[in-house]
């Protein structure tokens, strides 16, 4: 699923550094999504609608979280849904459509297929780059402006290790 990491912390990463050590022989591709393109992609009205929303963000139960994980990460985080980027001044579409467990003001049933139909329309081939692992490859991404996804399109028996490195950043801004 397309994500950006950790929007459920105050203070999210801004990149995401990623080293493969174990590839596939064949598929476990990592895709990359622009979200500054993926918000120009919409209509004005829609960026200003969007501008004004923010989601409330929880860690997911999943298997591999600790209960220290979700300890530490208890009450989640509000972040705008349309950030402006600390350096660039550009804005950039911001969600991750299952640590968002809601937009505000808005009923908590309408929250998933809101922001999916908001990928659907906003990730395009356009403005996606999508990565052929090799054993020893960096690659490094702007979690402020992009989302990543994995492609499980791998055997089942095959071993995928990628080494992750994430940078604390600050604060996500709305637009003002």
């Amino acid at each position: 699923m397309w994500h950006t990491d950790h929007t459920n912390h105050e203070r999210p990463p801004k990149f995401t550094a990623l080293y493969g050590t174990d590839i596939p022989n064949a598929g476990g591709d990592t895709e990359f999504a622009n979200m500054y393109a993926g918000l120009d992609a919409l209509g004005e009205l829609e960026q200003r609608e969007l501008a004004s929303m923010t989601t409330h963000n929880e860690m997911e139960v999943k298997p591999g979280y600790s209960e220290s994980d979700r300890a530490r990460n208890q009450g989640g985080a509000d972040q705008p849904m349309v950030r402006v980027h600390p350096e660039t001044g550009k804005l950039a579409l911001y969600f991750h459509v299952s640590k968002a467990t809601e937009i505000v003001g808005r009923p908590d049933l309408e929250t998933r297929p809101f922001l999916e139909n908001l990928l659907r329309r906003s990730i395009s081939s356009e403005n996606t780059y999508r990565h052929a692992w090799r054993k020893g490859d960096v690659v490094i991404c702007d979690n402020r402006c992009t989302m990543h996804r994995v492609h499980a399109d791998y055997a089942s028996d095959a071993v995928r290790v990628l080494w992750r490195v994430i940078v604390r950043g600050d604060r996500p801004q709305a637009v003002a």
